[in-house]
């Protein structure tokens, strides 16, 4: 099993004298780890950076930023694991030897996402008795395992005291969608499976502008408006990591140039070479990705473009890729938004397997979202904010959110509502096109109320900051959902000491959830040691945090429920029959 290969690497260094625990800073741009080896190399270096991953050769297969540890065989030789971290972080180990790999890269995490795992070395779920993810992709497996339904799928354990609590979500690639089990072990061995989530993804029958019965369309969105900026980019190719907890089967797609925070259309037609998706390591696909759309404009006037419905296969917590291509005339300028994405300047690349040069970027044109067909019971969570909803700091803004972190450990969607430094004067407008930007698909089912940095500048007074709220609260119930949660001001490690006791104080009164706000959540304490500034290892720039800050925000919300329970069309028949 991959925890107990893991715990096998773990001890033997600092015991006996030497610095294999060492933490030697960060690893150096264009560093060769076929070569990182000998006394001066050993210990835990640093990857901060995805810029600083893709200029490291040897490295893992699609590896993110976390932390390269070295292990001497010898002087020329060494055992090297990476550790990526994040929520879902992996592992992975492997051997160098005079300047060649002697032995591959090996992935160890208990989260192995997607490929056979190692539950050969078992006989049954029932043995698995600690905290773990595992993907099951055959279906003998699963069956000799004791999966209750279902030719692959993953079996989650989760130890809690003295109970065991076991979740098994199968997947019938062709046919239904994810289907969940819940099973618990106490004192007299494990019960049976309960079958909890009956919802099935809907089958790509009939494409059609309508909604089926049981379902409902909800916005995704890929990009984030800046309250300004814009860009040239005549050729290029964007690809946008896609990774929810909920599947789907039928999807469009959104593209508009446009500042929605200024209601700013950018004149110009943008000519798309297509659209494809598929699963993916890193900036390239897997296999042969789907080609979604083919070629297609926006409009010359800078409104909407909506393609016509599709078929897609989303699939539940796998990693995949949305990439287009497209031009435009010369030095025509086009919106600027926060977005995790791989980049490169020729829009020929769009559809490329493998072979993708581009590069991790922060930034993206345009504003883009799919509109998704999911059941009609799934939860939707909404994140209400600036650039700390958003996810500037972090390696893919919104794809590394707080709020995306959340929802996709928890089986709901996220709904994005934040623009990258806006401050409640800007959305105390009910009328901005922000708020009405994502039409008429389901609204979130629950809101957390993220906004207040932008407001505390010097001479912000807490009377200020609490009639800010009031003012602005009474819209996001109206437009977005009514059970509304709260979430502390983050520090910002450069303003006044003044700035920052108002910034306690209201977070105080936020503590006490006034104005009928359900919860407030901890997230300053979730990133700052002190509550005056943020912690080093999460800091990015002052005011914003890592994505390891973000993982820690996103663990305050599992504290307690933010998901409501939303019934499934047979629960309403039900309770309608009743009155």
């Amino acid at each position: 099993m991959a925890w107990i290969l893991i715990a096998n690497l773990k001890g033997g260094k600092g015991d006996k004298g030497d610095t294999g625990n060492t933490y030697m800073g960060d690893l150096p741009s264009a560093t060769n780890l076929l070569t990182w080896y000998g006394l001066s190399k050993v210990g835990s270096w640093g990857v901060p950076t995805q810029a600083i991953v893709d200029s490291t050769a040897g490295r893992p297969p699609g590896a993110k930023p976390g932390v390269v540890s070295i292990m001497p065989v010898g002087s020329t030789a060494s055992i090297q694991r990476w550790e990526e971290y994040g929520q879902s972080g992996r592992v992975w180990t492997g051997s160098v030897s005079n300047g060649q790999r002697l032995s591959p890269w090996k992935e160890l995490s208990s989260a192995a996402h997607y490929g056979n795992i190692a539950l050969t070395l078992l006989t049954h779920f029932d043995q698995i008795d600690f905290d773990s993810d595992f993907s099951v992709w055959n279906g003998t497996v699963a069956t000799d395992m004791g999966a209750p339904e279902g030719a692959v799928g993953k079996i989650r354990t989760e130890v809690v005291g003295n109970l065991i609590l076991q979740t098994w979500r199968s997947i019938t690639p062709t046919g239904a969608g994810p289907s969940e089990f819940v099973r618990a072990k106490g004192s007299t061995g494990w019960g049976p499976f309960v079958k909890r989530h009956p919802s099935s993804a809907p089958a790509p029958t009939a494409i059609d502008s309508g909604t089926k019965s049981g379902f409902k369309n909800v916005a995704l969105p890929l990009t984030q408006q800046s309250s300004g900026g814009t860009e040239v980019a005549e050729n290029a190719t964007v690809r946008w990591p896609v990774r929810y907890s909920v599947g789907a089967k039928r999807a469009r797609l959104h593209v508009r140039n446009w500042n929605y925070a200024l209601g700013l259309n950018f004149s110009g037609a943008v000519s798309f070479t297509g659209a494809w998706f598929g699963p993916s390591s890193g900036a390239n696909f897997t296999g042969t990705p789907t080609r979604l759309l083919t070629e297609f404009t926006t409009p010359a006037d800078g409104s909407e473009y909506v393609s016509s419905w599709f078929s897609i296969n989303i699939e539940e917590d796998r990693e995949q890729l949305l990439s287009v291509g497209f031009t435009t005339a010369a030095g025509q300028s086009n919106a600027q938004s926060r977005s995790g994405c791989y980049r490169s300047a020729n829009s020929a690349d769009a559809g490329l397997a493998s072979g993708f040069t581009g590069t991790a970027n922060t930034m993206s044109p345009f504003d883009v979202w799919l509109e998704v067909e999911v059941p009609a019971d799934t939860p939707i969570v909404g994140g209400f904010g600036d650039s700390n909803t958003v996810g500037t700091g972090t390696t893919f803004p919104v794809y590394d959110s707080w709020l995306s972190q959340y929802c996709r450990s928890t089986r709901a969607l996220p709904y994005f509502m934040a623009i990258h430094g806006s401050n409640s004067g800007l959305w105390d407008d009910p009328d901005i096109p922000a708020w009405t930007h994502y039409g008429d698909t389901a609204k979130p089912d629950s809101v957390v109320y993220f906004l207040g940095q932008n407001d505390l500048q010097d001479g912000t007074t807490l009377s200020t900051m609490q009639t800010n709220l009031e003012t602005v609260l009474p819209i996001v119930r109206d437009k977005l959902s009514g059970d509304v949660y709260a979430a502390t001001v983050t520090p910002a490690n450069a303003k006044a000491a003044a700035v920052n006791d108002v910034r306690k104080a209201y977070n105080a009164w936020l503590g006490a959830k006034p104005l009928g706000i359900k919860d407030t959540f901890d997230f300053s304490g979730a990133v700052s040691d002190d509550d005056a500034t943020i912690r080093t290892a999460d800091n990015f720039d002052g005011v914003h945090m890592l994505t390891s800050g973000h993982t820690k925000m996103a663990a305050k919300l599992s504290e307690r429920p933010v998901n409501p329970q939303v019934l499934t069309q047979v629960e309403v028949a039900a309770l309608k029959a009743l009155v």
